[in-house]
């Protein structure tokens, strides 16, 4: 994971099971994680009291007033056997939160985030992912296939894989973001569904298209959703830690395995990469009307063939 946060539990409870290390130096606000009574929690320390967490059956969310007069945000797992999820849970909330530089947003942030894992978790999903979501993670799969796992090795390129998380990009490496989106043969547009998807974070963005085409049976280059997963977790078999993480990903993405994904079909073809620099046509948080908070929008394909770029680490 980006922040190392199983690293950081283990070293934690080998210590005694006491106390809190701070996420990152460099994380701008105070973020820490740890043990407490006896079981990980994340701890935010706010400025002023935060907005009221979601209720849990495996997680407690709790706020209280300190004596320096500031505010304590505590998430706590209650089931010891789930550390693994929670270490995944804790990076989400860590990656919610790294652009917010007050500790108020911060805490908003942290909320919003639950909220999210607890509509997940308490859809109980076992039905089959509606077309745009299948497609999407298909896309996102080929390009942690293909691209990112060749690159970086199973356990790199699954831990920068955090679009299951909700995060704004689909994949987080260290000097490089990456988008990937799955269109038809015959798309014309790309959906961008945020101001905040292509909005510079303090790395490059690379915007990845992949085109799949939906095929009735397989044979010859068409694979199977079941096939695509499969082919990604031989990838990630030999390093349990990649396994794990892999396994919670596809959870968070509302992956189940099922019957029905072995008769769905794709053909894809090469992504096209597009470097998301100066001049890229996108619409950003810092330059909409006053009064927008979210929106999603279309970029013409043909607008952007000066933007395309010969590899995906530009």
């Amino acid at each position: 994971m980006r922040y190392g946060l199983e690293e950081k539990f283990q070293r934690a409870e080998s210590e005694g099971g006491v106390g809190f290390l701070r996420v990152s130096a460099q994380h701008p606000v105070d973020l820490f994680v740890g043990v407490d009574q006896g079981c990980r929690a994340l701890l935010l320390i706010c400025d002023k009291e935060p907005p009221a967490p979601p209720i849990f059956d495996a997680i407690r969310a709790q706020c209280g007033k300190r004596e320096d007069g500031r505010w304590a945000f505590l998430v706590r797992l209650e089931r010891k056997e789930l550390r693994g999820l929670f270490a995944h849970l804790a990076e989400s909330l860590v990656l919610a939160t790294e652009r917010e530089q007050n500790s108020y947003r911060a805490s908003v942030r942290l909320v919003e985030r639950l909220r999210w894992w607890q509509r997940l978790m308490s859809k109980g999903r076992t039905g089959v992912l509606t077309d745009r979501e299948l497609r999407g993670l298909v896309g996102e799969l080929l390009f942690l296939r293909d691209c990112a796992i060749p690159a970086f090795g199973p356990r790199a390129a699954v831990d920068a894989w955090v679009g299951p998380f909700d995060a704004p990009r689909d994949f987080r490496f260290s000097e490089l973001d990456v988008e990937v989106k799955a269109v038809a043969r015959d798309s014309a547009t790309i959906r961008i569904s945020s101001l905040e998807q292509l909005a510079p974070a303090g790395a490059p963005i690379t915007l990845a298209k992949i085109v799949l085409e939906a095929v009735t049976e397989g044979g010859g280059e068409a694979m199977s959703v079941q096939d695509v997963v499969n082919d990604v977790r031989e990838n990630c078999e030999t390093d349990v830690a990649s396994a794990t993480a892999l396994s919670q990903r596809l959870l968070a993405a509302g992956y189940r395995d099922l019957r029905e994904y072995e008769s769905i079909f794709f053909v894809s073809s090469p992504p096209v990469f597009y470097g998301c620099g100066n001049g890229f046509p996108a619409l950003l948080p810092d330059g909409v009307p006053d009064g927008i908070v979210q929106a999603s929008y279309h970029i013409d394909v043909a607008s952007i063939a000066r933007f395309a770029i010969p590899h995906w680490q530009q």
